[in-house]
C-alpha cells in the first residue's frame, strides 16, 4: 500500500484516511487498520518499531504509547512505504508498546528477526511491558528469530522466554518445558499472575524478572536453575514463597528486594549458596523493614544441612531453618521419623499407635533433651517388638562471629529409625516435647508404609494438578480418582536430596508433572 510519498516535517499530513509524520529519521505510518505505528530508520531500507510518543519520554506518567490506536489487535506490517521507498520492518525497540493501554493482541511479522535489548549481556526483549494491557502475543510462523506459544514470546527454538503479555489470562502460569532463559523483563508487569512454576530446563533467570508483579505470591523453581539475578523480584509485595533447586551457586539477598513480608524459601542445595553478604551484614536497598521481616521468615533446607545454613553467612538471618524432608519418610517395613528440637523441652515422647482412636499401643519412644533414647514401652499392636535407631547427633551450641557476637542457637534436628513395621499398614503417632514431665508440644499424625511388593500406597499418591505436555495439552500426571490411577500401578514418593519425586510404572516424575528419568 502506498502511504504518505510526501516529506512532513513536524506537520502531519492526511491522505486518504491515513496520517505520517517526520522528524529526521523518525516517521509514522499507518498499518492496513489506520493505525498509526512509530518506526526510525535504521538503514537506507530498514526500520524499527520504537514508541509512538516521539520526543518525550516514554516512561512519563501523562504518556501512554499508541494512545489514537483503536485496534483491539495491532498487526505489524512487514514492510511500509515512506518516500517513494519501501522500508523493510525488522525490528521492534525494547520500550516498544510500554504503556499501551489500546490494544491486547499483537501480531509480529516474519520479517522481524531482532528486539532491541536494554542490556547488551543479556537476553531481554520484552517490550510489552510496563502498564501494558497486552494479553496475547503472536508471530508469524515463518519467522527465523522468535515463536509464539500460548500467546508468549520465545526464542525460535525455544530456549528463550522474551516475553509473557502482562494480561495473561490464567493466575497460574506453567511454563513449557526446554526453557533455558528467562530473559530479562520476560516476567515483568504481570497483572493476574499469582503463580509461576518453571520447568526441569530453565538454568539462570536474568534481571528484572518478577518484577512489579502485585498479584505473585509463589515461584517455584526447579533442580536445573544454576543462578537468579539480584533485581528479580523489585516490587513484588505479596510474594510469600520461593522455591529453589539443589544446584544454585549464588542468590543475593540483601539487593534481591525481597522480604516486603515474611516469606517461606525452600532451597534444596546441600552447600549454602553465595549469599551476598559481607561482615557485618547489611542491607542496601529500599525495602522497609527488609532485615526485620527476614528475621520473621522461614528458610527450609536438607535436613543434613541445617546447621551449615544456620552459620552461613546471611542464611543465618532467617528467623527458623527448618528441614524440607516431612517429619516421616516410609518404607515396606520402616519408618524415618525426625522431629525439631524445642529449647524448653527436658524431653521428648513418640508414641505409635495401630489404630486411629489411639488404643492400640504400638511402642512408646523416650527421649532426653539431646534426642537420645532412654526409655523403650511397647504395647500389643504389634505382633513383633519395632527397634529404633538414633540417626543424627545432638545439637551443637552457637559459636561466635568474628565480632564476637554470639550467634542464635538454632535448632538441630532428631531424627530415628523404626524397623520391622508390617508393609501396607496405616500407624498413628504422636510426637510430644515435655518440660519437667508436663507436656508443652505435641505433634499428631498418621503414616503407611509401602506395600510389601507393590509401588506404593493410596496414602503416598501425589494429589497433582493439570500439567502440561510438551505439545502444550493438559492432562493429571498424577491425580488418582478415589486412590486409583490410570497405569498399572499407584504411585510412590520418595525424597531424594531433600527433593520430592514421584515413582510410577518406571518411570520418575517432579511433583509438578515433569518426568525426568
Amino acid at each position: 500500500m502506498k502511504l504518505c510519498p510526501v516529506i512532513c516535517t513536524g506537520i502531519a499530513l492526511l491522505l486518504k484516511g491515513y496520517a505520517c509524520a517526520a522528524t529526521s529519521d523518525k516517521i509514522r505510518i499507518a498499518n492496513e487498520d489506520g493505525c498509526e505505528i512509530a518506526y526510525q530508520k535504521i538503514t537506507d531500507s530498514t526500520v524499527m518499531v520504537i514508541s509512538d510518543t516521539i520526543g518525550k519520554a516514554y516512561w512519563h506518567s501523562g504518556v501512554t504509547n499508541y494512545a489514537t490506536c483503536k485496534c483491539a489487535t495491532l498487526t505489524i506490517p512487514s514492510s511500509v512505504f515512506y518516500e517513494e521507498k519501501v522500508y523493510k520492518v525488522v525490528a521492534i525497540s525494547c520500550d516498544a508498546f510500554w504503556r499501551t493501554t489500546a490494544f491486547r493482541k499483537i501480531i509480529i511479522p516474519a520479517s522481524v528477526t531482532s528486539i532491541k535489548p536494554y542490556y547488551v549481556d543479556r537476553p531481554d526483549a520484552n517490550p510489552f511491558n510496563n502498564g501494558a494491557v497486552v494479553a496475547e502475543i503472536e508471530v508469524e510462523e515463518s519467522n527465523p528469530s522468535y515463536c509464539s506459544y500460548r500467546g508468549m514470546l520465545f526464542s525460535k527454538d525455544r530456549t528463550i522466554l522474551y516475553a509473557c503479555p502482562p494480561e495473561y489470562q490464567e493466575d497460574t502460569l506453567i511454563l513449557p518445558k526446554g526453557i533455558e532463559y528467562l530473559g530479562c523483563r520476560s516476567l515483568t508487569d504481570l497483572n493476574r499472575i499469582k503463580k509461576i512454576i518453571t520447568p526441569l530446563t530453565v538454568k539462570k533467570s536474568y534481571g528484572l524478572n518478577f518484577s512489579g508483579c502485585k498479584e505473585l505470591s509463589e515461584i517455584i523453581f526447579q533442580d536445573s536453575l544454576q543462578s537468579i539475578d539480584y533485581d528479580n523480584f523489585i516490587q513484588c509485595p505479596n510474594l510469600k514463597t520461593l522455591i529453589l533447586g539443589s544446584n544454585v551457586l549464588d542468590f543475593i539477598i540483601p539487593q534481591s528486594q525481597l522480604f516486603s513480608s515474611p516469606m517461606s524459601i525452600t532451597i534444596r542445595t546441600k552447600i549454602p549458596p553465595y549469599s551476598g553478604f559481607s561482615i557485618p551484614e547489611s542491607f542496601n536497598n529500599s525495602v522497609p523493614n527488609q532485615k526485620e521481616n527476614m528475621a520473621q521468615s522461614v528458610l527450609h533446607v536438607p535436613r543434613s544441612c541445617v546447621t551449615q545454613y544456620s552459620l552461613a553467612p546471611g542464611w543465618r538471618l532467617f528467623g527458623s531453618i527448618l528441614p524440607i524432608e516431612p517429619p516421616i519418610v516410609t518404607g515396606a517395613e520402616n519408618a524415618e521419623v525426625s522431629w525439631v528440637q524445642n529449647f524448653s523441652a527436658t524431653g521428648y515422647e513418640w508414641v505409635l499407635y495401630a489404630d486411629e482412636s489411639r488404643t492400640r499401643l504400638v511402642m512408646t519412644l523416650v527421649f532426653n533433651a539431646f534426642g537420645n533414647i532412654t526409655e523403650l514401652r511397647l504395647g500389643d499392636g504389634f505382633m513383633s517388638a519395632p527397634a529404633a535407631r538414633r540417626m543424627l547427633p545432638a545439637v551443637q551450641n552457637g559459636e561466635a562471629d568474628d565480632d564476637d557476637t554470639p550467634q542464635k542457637r538454632y535448632a538441630e534436628y532428631y531424627s530415628f529409625n523404626i524397623t520391622g513395621l508390617r508393609p501396607g499398614t496405616t500407624y498413628w503417632y504422636s510426637c510430644r516435647s515435655l518440660s519437667d514431665g508436663r507436656v508443652i508440644e505435641e505433634d499428631n499424625g498418621s503414616f503407611s508404609t509401602l506395600s510389601d511388593g507393590t509401588t506404593g500406597l493410596e496414602n503416598n499418591v501425589y494429589q497433582g494438578s493439570p500439567q502440561p505436555t510438551e505439545a502444550g495439552e493438559y492432562h493429571d500426571v498424577l491425580s488418582p480418582t478415589d486412590g486409583q490411577q490410570s497405569g498399572t500401578a499407584l504411585p510412590v514418593k520418595t525424597i531424594e536430596n531433600g527433593l520430592l519425586y514421584i515413582h510410577r510404572d518406571n518411570r520418575t516424575y517432579t511433583p509438578f508433572g515433569w518426568q525426568i528419568r
